[in-house]
């Protein structure tokens, strides 16, 4: 069938407009299944991300674990201060109980070096004074390196994934 265009007074052929019609809508069809399946992979790897990092930050916590664990009151200074990033920058990536957990565990091994510096330095304490801020130390070193085991066993159910 033809028919006569209102604007130019030309014929026009139906099957051809029809046609078009259907290759567009074709066009259109495959361009929202692509969008869709773009957007499917961009928030997997969006996942995968996120994963990578939270790994870093349980693996800095494994670490400084071992240091705590291996090492006790004699903690060094850079060792802790290797954590500091992770625990910061989990409020990112874990949730906010977790992510506080973890910064109280930097401030708590940060106490501990303090305190030792502190025991060490026993010019201007007494005795009694020098034996009560050692027991104040290694509970805090438990106190410490407690809650941070109990936070790795927290965290290992967060990581698994497609629990396998």
């Amino acid at each position: 069938k033809k028919c006569r265009s209102s604007t130019e007074g030309k014929w026009v052929d139906l099957r051809a407009l029809t046609i078009i019609a259907i290759v567009s809508l074709v066009i259109a069809l495959t361009s929202a299944i692509y969008a869709r399946r773009s957007a499917g992979s961009a928030r997997q790897a969006n996942r995968i991300a996120i994963h990578q990092e939270r790994l870093k930050i349980y693996k800095a916590l494994l670490s400084h674990v071992s240091a705590l664990s291996a090492q006790g009151v004699a903690l060094r200074k850079d060792e802790v201060w290797q954590f500091y990033e992770p625990a910061i920058l989990s409020k990112f990536y874990f949730k906010p109980a977790y992510s506080e957990k973890l910064i109280q565990i930097f401030d708590d091994s940060i106490s501990l070096i303090v305190r030792k510096a502190e025991w060490e330095d026993t010019t201007s304490m007494s005795q009694e004074a020098l034996q009560e801020l050692v027991r104040e130390t290694h509970a805090l070193h438990r106190a410490t390196r407690d809650s941070a085991r109990k936070l790795v066993q927290d965290l290992e159910p967060e990581l698994v994934v497609n629990h396998a």
